[in-house]
C-alpha cells in the first residue's frame, strides 16, 4: 500500500504566517532611539512624545518616517560616529596604498628598520648617502627625445631626434649655445634654390637695374642677419661694388662674369666652384626667433679698392690650398648645398663637437660660438648606406676617428689655416689661448681679431646672425688613413691610451694603433658584439659582450683572451668596469658582478627591463645605472641596491639610457629632458670613501713604518717578522674579510693594524710612506700601483716584493720618476719559513729610497755572522734581476740533485734511507746547503701508512717562469748559461708524463748495467755535484756581469753573494768563497778563474766526467751533468769548431768570417766558383 507524501515544509507568505500566529506572542519591541537620546541628553530639553505602541502595528514593518537627529544631542552622537567612520575608511585606504603601490610600500617598508644599524651603514658610507641627499637638475630645452650625450666634464652637449644641438653649462644647467640643424640647412637650401632661380631670369633689365632697395623686397633677405657667402669671398663681400655699365652682358661669359658685382676673370674658379653658386649663413642664431631685419648698411661705392681686395682673397685662398698637401674633399664644403641628415653619434672635445650623420657626412661646429667649421663626405660615391655609426676623438681632438656603417674604418686629421694669409695655423683645436671676455668670461670664437676689427671699421652689406663678420680660420679635414676591418656594420669603437678598439656584426674584434695600424684581431665571440670597453687606467686591458651572452676579457698587449664565461642567456647589452670588478648587464634582466682577475661570479642581481642603459662606476664599489624611469646605485661588494632614485611619474616608457661624469657631477637623460646631480660625487667620491672606511669620524694619527699589501702565506710571515723586530706594520687585502681573520688569528696580541682600504692604509703611515707589495706578479701589480698613485705624495715609496720580472720595475722606476714618487724591486727568497724568521732580500730601484727602507728590511734579514743578508744591489730593475739570477741558479742545483738522486736509485740501486744518509753526510762537509739538507729530510719523511712519500709524487715538475725568464735573458745577452737553461728543459721535459709513459714501452734503452765499487761511485757522484754547482754560480755571475753593462748597473758581485749566504734556497758554504773571490778581484771575468775554484774544479772534473760516462751507458738522463762537463770543456778550449760553422755562413749565405792572421777584417770567399763578391757584413754582430 502507497501512503500520500507528506510535506515537511510548507510556502506561505508573511501575511498567511502573521494570521496563524500563537495569539500569546508578542512583535519585537521597536528601536526606542529617542529613550536613547533623552537618556543621555544632560540637558532636558526634549520635547515630550509619545511612546509609540506597537501593539497594533504588524511584525517586520518599520516606522513610516525615517529616524532623523532632531536635537543636539542627537547631531554629536552621528557627527562622533561619521567621523570615526571617516577615520577608519582613510586608514583603511592608506594602508592599500602602500600595499599596492610597490614604490611606496618599499619605503615604508624601509622606514621600519631606520634604526640605529641603518644610521651606521650610511654614516660607514658617505657616497651612499650623498647619493641618496643628491637632488637632480631638471634641464629641459629639447623639443623631441634626447638621442645622443657627450661631455668634457664641463659642457654638455646633446642632441635629439630632430637633430638640433644644445651645449648646457654643467654646473647651472643653463644653455650656452643653441645650434638648430634644421633651420640652418633648410635656409641653406632655399636660398640657394632661389639663387638658382634669379640666376635663370631672361630680362637683362631686371639683371641691370638689380639694386639694394629692390633687393630688400626679395623674400631671402626678409630673414634677420642672414648673411650672404660666395665661396671664400665671404670675408670681403662689403669691399664689392655692383656694376651698372653692363645691361646686356654676352650669353658667351660664364657665370662669374655676368655677376652683378665687380669680380675679375681671375676668380672665375674660385667664384664658380663646382659650378654653381653657393649660399650659406652664420651658424649662432635660434631661427626659430628670426624675424624681418630690414635694416641693410649701405654700400661705399667710392671704394676703388675692391678689385685689389678681390686679388688679395684669391690669392690668399690659393696659399691655403697650397699649404695642403693631402687631398681633401671637404674643400669646396661650401659650394654642396645640404639637407638636414639625422645626427647618428656624436664626441665634444676642446670645444669642437663632432657629429657623425646618417648620411655619411661629418660635421664640425664649435661650442661657444656655434658656428659650423668644417663638413666631410665619407664616401661620396656610395651615397646609400654610408652612415657614420661612431665617432672619437683622438689626441685632444687633433685627430677623429670614424666608423661608417658598411664597417670601414677612417682616421683624420684636423688643420687650420688662416684665411688671410693661407698659413697654416697650430691652434691644437684647444681654448687655453683665446681670450676671454672680462665681465662675462665668455671666449672669443676661433678667428682672428685683427680681422674682425677690420671688418667692423669698413662699411658691409651685413646679413650675418651676429654683428661679426666670417671666421679667420678655415679649419681642413685630411683623411689620414683608411680601412675596412669589418665586413659588416661596426656596432662598437672605443679608443684609449693609443689603441682603437672595434668591434662588429661579424663577431670579431679588431686592435689599432693610434695611426690605423691593424694589431690583432679577437676571436672567440659566436655573435655580434653588443658592448665593450678598454680599461682607461690600463689600456692594455679590455673586455667585450656580444649577442650571444658571451663575455670575455682581452690583453691588449699579447692578443689572448684572459678568460670568457657565459654571462647571460641573451645579449651583453652594456658593460662596465672597476679596478675590482667587471659589471655586465644583459637582456636576461640580470646585473652581474664579476671578479676583475678570475673571472669568477660574485653576484648576480635581477634588475628588470633596462633598456641597454649605460652603467657609470661612481667608485670601486658604487655602481649607478639608468632604470626605467630613474637611476639605481648598487654596492658591487654585496650585491645590493643601495638607492633608487626616481625622476617623476611616468608610463614606464621612459629610460635612462646614457650616464656621463662630469667634474663635480653626474649628468644622464631622461627623454626630451637631462638630469644633473649637484653632488659632487666625483671630485670627493674617494675622500669619503676613505672617511667611509675609517672605525672612527676623526682620523687617527699616523702610526705604522710600512704597509704590506697581499696575506698570502709570504706576506703574513713577512708581517710577522716585521712585527717582531718592532715595527708598526699595517696590513690589507683586495678581500678586507682576510685582513679581519688575519687580526683575529694570526696576528692577535701584537702591534699589527688592518686597513679596510687604499685610503684608510694610506692614512695610517708615517711620512715617507712605505708600501710594500706581496702580489701576484704582473697585471695584479700594475693594477695596485696605479690605485696607489692618486693616494701617494712626492718621496713616498712602493716596493714590489713579488717575483716580478726585472722590465717591470725598470719600466715603473720611469714612470714615476717625474712625480717624485721613489719605485723598489726587491727580490725575497728564503720561503715561509724564511719570511717568518729572516730572508734574503735584494732590493733595487730609486737609490734615493734606501736609506729610508734600509733599517726595516737589514733588520728583518737572515743574518750570517752578524752581517745582514740584505744590502742595496743596484738602479731600476737591478734586485729583481738579481733575484731572477738566483731563481735560475736554483732551478739549476735542484735539478743537480734530482739528477743525483735518481743516479742513486737506477744506476746504485740504493735504498731510500740509505740515500737519506749518504745526502745527510754530504751536508757536512762543502756541499753544506739548505737544498742537500731537505733532500734528506724528503728521503727520510714516510706517510701515514708507514711508506716512504716520494715514490708516490706523480713525476711532472711545476714552474712559475722564472727560470725560464733567466734563460731568455742569457739568451738576449748572449750569455752560455746552459746548466740553468737545460733545467728549466728538463722540468718541461718531465711535464710530458703520458708521451713518456707511451715512449717507454716503444724506445729501446741501454742495456749495460753498473759493476763498478758504489762507493768509489759515491764519491764521484758528490765530486760531480760539487764541480757543477760551481759552473752554475759562474754561469749565473756571467750574466750578472753582462747585464750589469748593458744597463749600466754598478753591482757588488761580492755583497750580492753574502744576500744569497743565509735565508734564500740557494744558501750554502761555499758562497763565502765566491765573495772572497770578488774582494781580492773586482773585475774577475769568471769564478772558474778564481785560484780557489779553479783548485776545486780541477779536483772534481774527472769525476764529473765519470758520472756523465756511466750515466750514458746506463741510460739515465743527466742534462744538468752533461751540460756542465760540455760547458767546462767548451769554455777550457782554445779551438772551437766554430770555424768551420763560419765557413758554413760564409758558403750559403755570404756571412763573411774573420782570418785568424787578420784578426778585425771580415772576407768573404765564392766557395762554389759562380757566385758574386757581395757579402752580407751586417750579420756579424
Amino acid at each position: 500500500m502507497i501512503l500520500p507524501p507528506l510535506l515537511i515544509s510548507h510556502r506561505v507568505s508573511p501575511e498567511v504566517a502573521a494570521g496563524v500566529r500563537h495569539p500569546g506572542e508578542k512583535d519585537p519591541p521597536p528601536l526606542r532611539w529617542q529613550a536613547l537620546a533623552a537618556a543621555l541628553d544632560p540637558i532636558d530639553t526634549l520635547p515630550e512624545f509619545d511612546m509609540t505602541d506597537s501593539k497594533n502595528q504588524p511584525w517586520g514593518k518599520g516606522a513610516e518616517l525615517p529616524i532623523y537627529p532632531t536635537t543636539p544631542m542627537e547631531i554629536l552622537l552621528l557627527t562622533i560616529l561619521c567621523t570615526i567612520s571617516i577615520v577608519v575608511i582613510a586608514y583603511m585606504m592608506v594602508v592599500l596604498y602602500r600595499c599596492i603601490c610597490s614604490r611606496h610600500y618599499a619605503e615604508w617598508r624601509a622606514s621600519w628598520n631606520e634604526d640605529d644599524e641603518y644610521r651606521k651603514i650610511i654614516a660607514k658610507q658617505p657616497a651612499v648617502q650623498l647619493v641618496m641627499e643628491a637632488v637632480p637638475l631638471v634641464v629641459a630645452g629639447h623639443s623631441q627625445e634626447v638621442e645622443c650625450l657627450v661631455t668634457d666634464g664641463e659642457k654638455i652637449v646633446s642632441s635629439c631626434l630632430q637633430g638640433n644641438i644644445k651645449i648646457w653649462d654643467s654646473l647651472n644647467g643653463e644653455i650656452i649655445t643653441s645650434i638648430d640643424r634644421s633651420a640652418y640647412f633648410n635656409l641653406e637650401m632655399e636660398m640657394y634654390d632661389k639663387a638658382h632661380s634669379k640666376n635663370s631670369l631672361e630680362d637683362s633689365d631686371k639683371y641691370d637695374t638689380y639694386t639694394i632697395e629692390e633687393m630688400r623686397d626679395i623674400d631671402v633677405l626678409q630673414r634677420p642677419e642672414l648673411r650672404l657667402r660666395r665661396g671664400f669671398l665671404n670675408q670681403h663681400l662689403g669691399r664689392l661694388r655692383f656694376q651698372s655699365n653692363q645691361r646686356n652682358p654676352p650669353s658667351c661669359l660664364p657665370v662669374a662674369e655676368k655677376t652683378k658685382y665687380l669680380f675679375a676673370k681671375s676668380y672665375r674658379d674660385l667664384y664658380c666652384s663646382d659650378e654653381r653658386d653657393i649660399y650659406e649663413t652664420k651658424e649662432r642664431v635660434d631661427l626659430n626667433k628670426i624675424s624681418v631685419n630690414k635694416e641693410i648698411s649701405a654700400i661705399n661705392d667710392n671704394d676703388n679698392n675692391s678689385l685689389l681686395n678681390s686679388e688679395m682673397v684669391r690669392s690668399n685662398h690659393d696659399r691655403v690650398r697650397k699649404a695642403r698637401s693631402v687631398d681633401v674633399n671637404d674643400e669646396n664644403w661650401r659650394a654642396k648645398p645640404a639637407r638636414v641628415s639625422p645626427v647618428w653619434c656624436m664626441d665634444f672635445c676642446n670645444d669642437l663637437i663632432i657629429l657623425g650623420c646618417a648620411d655619411g657626412r661629418l660635421e664640425f661646429w664649435e661650442a661657444t660660438s656655434g658656428k659650423l667649421k668644417c663638413v666631410w663626405w665619407c664616401m661620396e660615391k656610395r651615397p646609400s648606406g654610408t652612415g657614420v655609426t661612431h665617432v672619437k676623438a683622438l689626441g685632444g681632438g687633433r685627430r677623429i676617428c670614424v666608423a661608417l656603417l658598411t664597417g670601414h674604418l677612417t682616421l683624420f686629421r684636423l688643420d687650420a689655416y688662416n684665411s688671410t694669409s693661407g698659413a697654416h695655423v697650430d691652434w691644437r683645436f684647444s681654448t687655453a689661448h683665446r681670450r676671454t671676455h672680462k665681465r662675462t668670461g665668455s671666449a672669443d670664437s676661433l678667428r682672428c681679431a685683427q680681422a674682425i676689427e677690420e671688418e667692423m671699421s669698413r662699411g658691409r652689406m651685413s646679413f650675418s646672425y651676429e654683428a661679426e663678420n666670417s671666421d679667420g680660420e678655415e679649419v681642413v679635414c685630411v683623411r689620414v688613413a683608411h680601412c675596412r676591418p669589418h665586413q659588416q656594420p661596426i656596432t662598437e669603437l672605443h679608443a684609449e691610451g693609443g689603441r682603437i678598439l672595434t668591434g662588429g656584426q661579424d663577431h670579431v674584434l679588431k686592435v689599432f694603433s693610434s695611426e690605423l695600424t691593424q694589431l690583432f684581431t679577437l676571436h672567440g665571440h659566436c655573435g655580434p658584439i653588443t658592448s665593450c670597453f678598454i680599461d682607461h687606467a690600463t689600456p692594455t686591458i679590455a673586455g667585450s659582450g656580444s649577442q650571444d651572452g658571451l663575455l670575455c676579457v682581452w690583453d691588449l698587449h699579447t692578443g689572448a683572451c684572459l678568460y670568457s664565461m657565459q654571462a647571460h642567456d641573451g645579449a651583453v647589452t652594456s658593460l662596465a668596469y672597476t679596478a675590482s670588478y667587471v659589471v655586465s648587464a644583459g637582456a636576461d634582466e640580470r646585473l652581474c658582478i664579476w671578479d676583475r682577475f678570475q673571472g669568477h661570479m660574485l653576484n648576480s642581481i635581477h634588475i628588470g627591463l633596462n633598456y641597454m642603459s649605460r652603467m657609470l662606476p661612481l667608485t670601486h664599489t658604487l655602481l649607478v645605472m639608468g632604470d626605467r624611469s630613474g637611476l639605481t646605485a648598487y654596492d658591487l661588494s654585496s650585491g645590493d641596491v643601495i638607492r633608487r632614485v626616481l625622476f617623476g611619474q611616468s608610463d614606464g616608457c621612459i629610460f635612462v639610457r646614457q650616464i656621463l661624469p662630469l667634474k663635480d657631477a653626474i649628468v644622464c637623460d631622461y627623454a626630451n629632458q637631462l638630469r644633473i646631480f649637484l653632488a659632487d660625487l666625483l671630485g670627493t667620491i674617494l675622500l669619503l670613501n676613505s672617511q667611509s672606511d675609517l672605525e672612527t669620524s676623526t682620523m687617527a694619527e699616523p702610526q705604522a713604518d710600512i704597509a704590506l699589501i697581499g696575506l698570502a702565506v709570504m706576506g703574513q710571515n713577512l708581517i710577522l717578522n716585521m712585527d717582531s723586530k718592532g715595527f708598526v706594520v699595517c696590513a690589507f687585502n683586495r678581500t678586507v674579510e682576510k685582513v679581519d681573520q688575519f687580526l683575529a688569528n694570526e696576528a692577535k696580541g701584537t702591534k699589527i693594524i688592518g686597513a679596510k682600504s687604499l685610503p684608510d692604509m694610506v692614512a695610517k703611515l708615517k711620512r715617507p710612506r712605505k708600501v710594500m707589495l706581496l702580489v701576484k706578479a704582473g697585471f695584479a701589480v700594475d693594477e695596485f700601483v696605479k690605485k696607489l698613485l692618486p693616494l701617494l705624495e712626492k718621496g713616498d715609496i712602493i716596493i714590489d716584493g713579488g717575483n716580478s720580472q726585472y722590465t717591470d720595475t725598470q719600466r715603473w722606476c720611469k714612470e714615476l720618476e717625474p712625480t717624485g714618487i721613489y719605485y723598489i724591486g726587491m727580490g725575497v727568497s728564503g720561503g715561509e719559513d724564511g719570511a717568518r724568521y729572516g730572508p734574503s732580500l735584494m732590493p733595487g730601484g730609486h737609490n734615493a729610497a734606501w736609506p729610508h727602507v734600509k733599517p726595516i728590511f737589514q733588520a728583518i734579514s737572515a743574518k750570517v755572522n752578524n752581517e745582514p743578508c740584505c744590502d742595496w744591489v743596484g738602479e731600476n730593475g737591478a734586485g729583481h734581476f738579481v733575484k731572477m739570477v738566483h731563481n735560475g741558479i736554483e732551478y739549476g742545483d735542484m735539478q743537480l740533485i734530482c739528477e743525483a738522486y735518481n743516479l742513486m736509485k737506477d744506476v746504485l740501486g740504493i735504498e731510500q734511507d740509505e740515500m737519506a744518509r749518504v745526502f745527510e753526510e754530504w751536508n757536512k762537509g762543502e756541499l753544506d746547503s739548505f737544498l742537500i739538507e731537505i733532500t734528506r729530510d724528503i728521503l727520510k719523511f714516510k706517510d701515514n701508512d708507514g711508506k716512504y712519500l716520494l715514490p708516490k709524487i706523480r713525476d711532472a715538475a711545476g714552474q712559475k717562469g722564472t727560470g725560464k725568464w733567466t734563460g731568455i735573458s742569457a739568451l738576449e745577452y748572449g750569455v752560455p748559461v746552459t746548466l740553468i737553461g737545460e733545467a728549466v728543459f728538463a722540468r718541461c721535459l718531465s711535464a710530458l708524463k703520458d708521451e713518456r709513459v707511451k715512449a717507454s714501452k716503444v724506445l729501446p734503452g741501454a742495456t749495460a748495467k753498473f759493476s763498478g765499487d758504489k762507493k768509489e761511485f759515491l764519491e764521484h757522484l758528490r765530486k760531480a755535484l760539487y764541480a757543477s754547482k760551481i759552473i752554475s754560480y759562474a754561469q749565473g755571475f756571467m750574466l750578472l756581469r753582462e747585464a750589469a753593462k748593458a744597463n749600466k748597473w754598478n753591482l757588488n758581485y761580492g755583497s750580492i753573494a753574502l744576500m744569497w749566504r743565509g735565508g734564500c734556497i740557494i744558501r750554502s758554504v761555499f758562497l763565502g768563497n765566491i765573495k772572497d773571490a770578488f774582494t781580492k778581484n773586482p773585475n774577475l771575468t769568471n769564478l772558474l778563474l778564481d785560484p780557489f775554484f779553479t783548485e776545486s774544479i780541477s779536483k772534481s772534473q774527472n769525476s764529473l766526467r765519470q758520472v756523465v760516462a756511466q750515466a750514458a751507458l746506463t741510460g739515465v738522463p743527466t742534462p744538468a751533468f752533461s751540460s756542465a762537463l760540455a760547458f767546462y770543456d767548451g769554455y777550457r778550449a782554445d779551438v772551437l769548431p766554430a770555424n768551420m760553422l763560419q765557413a758554413q755562413r760564409d758558403y750559403f749565405g755570404a756571412h763573411t768570417y774573420e782570418l785568424v792572421n787578420k784578426p778585425g777584417e771580415f772576407v768573404h770567399t765564392n766557395w762554389t766558383g759562380h757566385g758574386g763578391n757581395v757579402s752580407a757584413s751586417t750579420y756579424n754582430n
